[in-house]
């Protein structure tokens, strides 16, 4: 039995071997290109002047027309929020032509801003801070956690911005939920940082002995991050024996990415218990307008008010696709087509269904329309004050208020019939402010 487990522990390491041998022989035959990041500006310390406040206005506005895009390109980016930038600014600087689409009239998705009588208001819907800034200034905005000098977060948004964003570090504590007192947030954090670098790791192992190890359930042998990833943060929490208060108090920050904890993923909510709070000097549109000047340089175009009506196969595979315009719309020639919008929205109105039915993908996209998720309506108020953060003498956290530990009740509530709506007490509102305050640093 010894003998037959080294004999496999042998194979594998042939395998892998022969693998980095390959891969090394491949690079200094030339056949695989130059690193894309050593075209890019990662110091942190930018080489040029900061973007102005009309420059960044121009750059984010350039409104789509047919001659604009009349050449053939190497890959079009649809949607143009930070997803779909990072790939198109990445696609870019490895030598292809990369064309982004955007819908709206603007480009930078959740990160752009609107001015509002002598306020410019940020409208991020994820990692957000209400935060006052000075007289004429009101940005909501987002906070990113670890971006200080030297971190790995931070030399990847340096390389995407040509290091021409700044960060600010928010102060401690940067968050304060209002609830039950409770004592154990920062072990949880601690412990879940260990396992995280694992994800990262996977990443640069061949495809190949990625699959075979997550078959033969290789990983699992190394960390428990497979396991709790296919977990919700509920079972999690459960499984444990949370009690409700510690279920509460852990599960907070669902309300920042919309999914109750009975149905988002334990790793994705571990992902945002990291270190700190920063927010990008100037509003998020610092982010977008350096990365979307950054692809015009390697030659690629961001364009807005491009409303993608449909992508056109030929014998299965891409052929380009259709933006509305005129009456006949606009087709733009490309053999690569980079989705960043909801899954659901391309299979349903983008790709044709005699194409989609035969994708691998489709059987995912039919669990997520099965799914029982009640349709929720949100609104955010913005608030302009006279006078800087200091003056006003304002704190700089961001603050979670629940008026129980109940952290399923928002989820039942919307779930009520017209009847037990109109009588039910709202779940946002309570009469009772005894309540104690726990600080999450």
């Amino acid at each position: 039995m010894v003998g037959i487990m080294w004999l496999i522990i042998t194979a594998i390491a042939l395998f892998l071997l022969a693998i980095i041998l390959r891969y090394l022989w491949r690079m200094r035959r030339g056949t695989i290109k130059e690193n894309c990041f050593r075209k890019m500006v990662c110091t942190g310390i930018p080489k040029e002047a900061p973007i102005s406040e009309n420059e960044k206005h121009n750059i984010l506005r350039q409104d789509f027309h047919p001659s604009k895009v009349a050449s053939t390109w190497d890959v079009i980016v649809i949607g143009s929020g930070l997803s779909g930038l990072t790939i198109a600014k990445i696609l870019a600087a490895s030598s292809r032509k990369v064309l982004v689409l955007e819908q709206h009239d603007r480009a930078g998705g959740a990160c752009h801003t609107f001015d509002l009588d002598r306020f410019e208001f940020d409208v991020g819907e994820r990692f957000i801070v209400q935060k006052l800034l000075p007289h004429f200034m009101v940005d909501g905005l987002h906070y990113v956690a670890e971006m200080y000098p030297g971190s790995v977060l931070y030399k990847i948004c340096s390389a995407m911005s040509d290091s021409q964003v700044q960060w600010q570090r928010i102060e401690d504590p940067f968050d304060v939920v209002s609830t039950f007192s409770f004592l154990f947030v920062l072990n949880v954090r601690e412990s879940c940082l260990k396992e995280i670098p694992w994800m990262f790791r996977i990443k640069f192992l061949p495809t190949p002995i990625t699959r075979f190890f997550l078959k033969w359930g290789i990983f699992h042998l190394f960390t428990k991050i497979c396991k709790y990833s296919e977990r919700t943060l509920l079972d999690t929490m459960q499984e444990f024996a949370f009690s409700k208060e510690l279920q509460a108090v852990c599960s907070y920050y669902y309300v920042n990415y919309g999914i109750p904890p009975n149905r988002a993923s334990f790793f994705q909510h571990w992902l945002f218990l990291l270190d700190g709070g920063y927010y990008p000097v100037g509003g998020t549109t610092m982010i977008t307008s350096n990365i979307v000047r950054s692809i015009e340089k390697f030659g690629g175009k961001v364009l807005v008010k491009a409303d993608v009506k449909e992508i056109i196969f030929e014998d299965g595979k891409v052929k380009g696709l259709v933006v509305n315009y005129g009456s006949a719309g606009c087709f733009i020639e490309t053999p690569m087509i980079v989705s960043t919008i909801p899954l659901i929205h391309l299979f349903s109105d983008l790709i044709p269904q005699q194409v989609s039915t035969n994708l691998t993908m489709f059987d995912v996209v039919k669990q997520l329309n099965a799914v029982d998720s009640p349709k929720v309506a949100t609104f955010q108020a913005y608030i302009g004050l006279g006078g800087s953060q200091k003056d006003l003498k304002l704190p700089g956290n961001n603050c979670f208020y629940f008026r129980n530990n109940d952290i399923l009740e928002i989820d039942k509530y919307l779930r009520l019939d017209k009847f037990q709506f109109i009588i039910y007490s709202r779940p946002m509102i309570s009469k009772n402010n005894s309540r104690r305050i726990l600080q999450v640093s």
